[in-house]
């Protein structure tokens, strides 16, 4: 009986390596790793939580979580660029959709704008994608950047590594 996708969404400002080493998800289900320019990443979660930290901004415990997911996988990891996605939305999603064997649905990269019902403990998380109805840049402006602050700064060369390295795969 076919049961169907199921789609799992998490960032990474924790680690969750074990779930992967402990058998909590299938061996054979496709992990997918959407990457983002750290100074994005950064800027938008401190102005989200000013308590962050460099580890926090999750570049270490994403690496991890890959080896992890290469390691006992069936298939390889999919890496997608965020920043690709938003500037050619159709051609990432149709990538996407063929390296994991599944049909694409062109009517799925428009939608009515809402709250969705997941997402009510996080809810101020989700302001921008609850009024968007397509993928689509956004511009943000933050007082506090990765440009202007040196703490922030530091968080960016800590896990600026990590994500040329996840470039290096696409």
């Amino acid at each position: 009986m076919d049961k169907g996708n199921v789609f799992i969404k998490d960032t990474c400002e924790f680690s969750y390596a074990g779930f992967i080493d402990e058998g909590a998800y299938p061996d054979d289900a496709h992990h997918v790793f959407m990457i983002r320019n750290p100074e994005q990443v950064i800027n938008s979660h401190y102005a989200m939580n000013p308590q962050l930290t460099s580890q926090q901004v999750g570049y270490q415990h994403l690496d991890a979580l890959y080896c992890a997911a290469r390691a006992r996988g069936v298939h390889d990891p999919v890496i997608v660029d965020a920043n690709q996605l938003v500037l050619a939305p159709q051609n990432v999603i149709a990538d996407f959709c063929r390296k994991v064997g599944i049909e694409q649905k062109p009517e799925s990269l428009q939608w009515e704008p809402g709250h969705r019902r997941v997402w009510e403990r996080t809810r101020h998380w989700h302001e921008d994608a609850a009024q968007s109805t397509s993928i689509r840049p956004v511009s943000k402006h933050y007082a506090v950047r990765v440009d202007n602050d040196p703490r922030l700064k530091s968080f960016y060369d800590d896990n600026l590594v990590v994500y040329k390295k996840f470039l290096s795969y696409l």
